[in-house]
């Protein structure tokens, strides 16, 4: 009895062991599942709920930033079409302008050389010249000089800028040919060739206006500084000033004086020959280089 008593002791001890290792396990499992269940991921229709959210969140950024796009495409299309049109609308007007502006400015040029060339002095002379020069000079020039190229046909901006260079040096003429390198120096006359000159200018040139008898005086002056001759009456000898007057005109001295005591020049050119052609035809004198005419003269240079 005592020896069934002490085995079902053990019994009863292992029947109670086993039962706590159970119910410890059981414990400890069901510990391991509830910390589990608080790790373990979302399930995958919290996942689909999020991803569907953050495609319509980028969908509605896209939306806006291509609105905005399309807002300031528009706005630049609508300032590029608007600023053709005015470039467009002015285009012509501009044109038109600047064609009026070069008429006016021909036009006044026109008119500047004009009012020169009817410029009269306060005291003109009444007598025209009786002759005009027929012959070359026999003497030969001591100095080299360049005769500029031929001028140009038809007007230009180019001519106009050489009209206005001419009267603001001082000329009383503008040419279309102007040589900007000519220079005299001061010739001074003794009172003998003074008075000579006086009469060959007046006898030349005396009803031709002040200007008229400055481009015969500068005649006189640039052969004696270029052909080398040493005075007025060697220049009319050589030269055969014919057209000269005894008593001349205050107009006459003036130019003389203007030339040659002042040392000025009529024209920006070298002039070295003239002559009358509604007196006379000179083949000689339209061989050589053409300057300009002045009334019933034409003026030249040496080739």
């Amino acid at each position: 009895m005592q020896k069934y008593s002490k085995y079902a002791k053990i019994a009863l001890v292992t029947v109670i062991s086993l039962t706590l290792a159970t119910v410890v396990q059981s414990a400890g499992v069901g510990k391991l599942n509830s910390n589990t269940d608080m790790v373990r991921p979302r399930s995958y229709s919290s996942v689909e709920e999020a991803s569907s959210k953050n495609l319509k969140q980028t969908a509605k950024a896209t939306e806006k930033a291509t609105e905005k796009a399309t807002e300031k495409a528009t706005a630049k299309a609508k300032t590029k079409a608007k600023t053709k049109a005015t470039e467009k609308a002015t285009e012509k007007p501009t044109e038109k302008a600047t064609k009026n502006a070069k008429t006016q400015v021909k036009a006044k040029a026109k008119t500047k050389a004009t009012e020169k060339a009817t410029e009269k002095p306060t005291a003109a002379p009444t007598e025209a010249p009786t002759e005009a020069v027929t012959e070359a000079p026999t003497a030969s020039a001591t100095e080299a000089y360049t005769v500029p190229t031929e001028p140009p046909t038809e007007w230009s901006q180019e001519l106009q800028n050489n009209y206005d260079a001419q009267y603001n040096a001082g000329y009383l003429v503008a040419i279309d040919n102007p040589d900007y390198i000519y220079k005299t120096g001061q010739i001074t006359l003794s009172k003998e060739d003074k008075e000579l000159a006086c009469q060959i200018v007046y006898g030349e040139a005396g009803g031709e206006g002040f200007e008229g008898c400055c481009l015969v005086a500068q005649c006189l002056k640039d052969s004696m500084a270029f052909l080398g001759y040493s005075s007025i009456a060697d220049v009319q000898k050589y030269c055969r000033y014919d057209g000269w007057q005894k008593n001349y005109s205050e107009t006459a001295k003036q130019a003389v004086e203007y030339i040659f005591d002042q040392n000025r020049s009529a024209v920006a050119h070298r002039l070295l020959y003239f002559y009358a052609p509604n007196l006379c035809k000179s083949e000689w004198h339209e061989s050589q280089y053409f300057v300009l005419q002045r009334g019933n003269s034409r003026f030249f240079d040496m080739y």
